[in-house]
């Protein structure tokens, strides 16, 4: 169901070109799903993919809407996207602890937020998950292709469909979801759930 075996595994050694990559990515309890990546930078140890579905996807089958940015670098995990024709915001920021805990810190804005504000949980190894995301353009390079945990990502998402897993959500339209660890596990419009983790952390936490 996720991988826990590291914070985030890129499966290259030296120069691997992107066709036959697979990175494992850290996305805080988000379904497995079909997902597909570009490299579009890489800097000091940071990494920037632009994720996908992959082409041909039904979008019932994979909630990422037109994309999103994502960024993975040695100690922490952040990824955002924003969605300004729908003033929705969502922020998601993880400071590691090696491969056993994660400190989390979600902000969601907007007008279209369930649960506008700032929430923080505490993640243990059991509710850190990981997708293996195929990287089809680009090339991680040798002082790139090392165990990294960070992630930073900013992308502006379109309406997708309501059957749709997904990363993020917020007021609109229907959705089912359940919550690990307090973060939010969607699996309906990609836009409908997200804003309802500020009371799944809270409620986490007590």
């Amino acid at each position: 169901m996720s991988f826990k075996s590291c914070i985030a595994l890129l499966a290259t050694v030296g120069v691997a070109t992107a066709q036959s990559s697979v990175v494992s990515l850290f996305m805080p309890d988000t379904d497995p799903q079909p997902l597909a990546a570009s490299i579009v930078g890489q800097s000091s140890g940071k990494v920037t993919y632009s994720i996908n579905c992959p082409a041909g996807t039904d979008p019932t089958n994979c909630g990422m809407g037109p994309g999103m940015l994502y960024t993975s670098a040695p100690n922490d995990i952040e990824w955002s996207i924003v969605e300004p024709s729908d003033d929705f915001t969502a922020r998601i920021v993880c400071s590691m602890g090696g491969t056993t805990t994660a400190k989390c810190t979600e902000m969601m804005g907007g007008s279209a937020a369930n649960f506008p504000g700032t929430s923080t949980l505490d993640l243990a190894q059991s509710q850190i998950t990981y997708l293996p995301v195929t990287v089809t353009a680009g090339a991680i390079t040798a002082g790139d292709s090392t165990t990294t945990a960070t992630a930073s990502a900013t992308s502006t998402i379109s309406k997708a469909s309501s059957a749709a897993p997904s990363t993020v959500s917020k007021a609109s339209g229907a959705a089912s979801s359940t919550s690990t660890g307090g973060l939010p596990r969607i699996t309906g419009n990609p836009r409908a759930v997200l804003g309802g983790a500020a009371a799944a952390l809270i409620a986490a936490a007590l």
